[in-house]
């Protein structure tokens, strides 16, 4: 079973399963609010490459819930579980 993973944001979700999350957020940064510059800067302000599971992306993923995106992910193992970030200032706005 292949990991499901989707920004939604109102009516809008991308599906995400064939691809990483943050990968589509560099490749679209202007979906989330973001210049390619600051998404660029982000990556090597934390010393990573561009597209890296790290410490910038954790960064950009949180800013991009301030933007009223909520990431949703469906990991298989270990075990399986749904995972739903979104910020909870937002809350009433989603």
């Amino acid at each position: 079973m292949q990991a499901q993973g989707y920004w939604v944001k109102g009516n809008r979700v991308i599906d995400l399963t064939c691809r990483s999350q943050i990968g589509y957020l560099y490749d679209h940064p202007k979906d989330f609010g973001f210049s390619r510059l600051e998404v660029e800067e982000t990556f090597q302000r934390h010393r990573e490459r561009p597209g890296k599971e790290g410490t910038a992306r954790e960064e950009l993923i949180k800013r991009a819930t301030t933007q009223c995106w909520i990431r949703v992910r469906c990991y298989v193992r270990p075990g399986h579980y749904w995972s739903i970030q979104f910020d909870s200032k937002n809350e009433g706005r989603l």
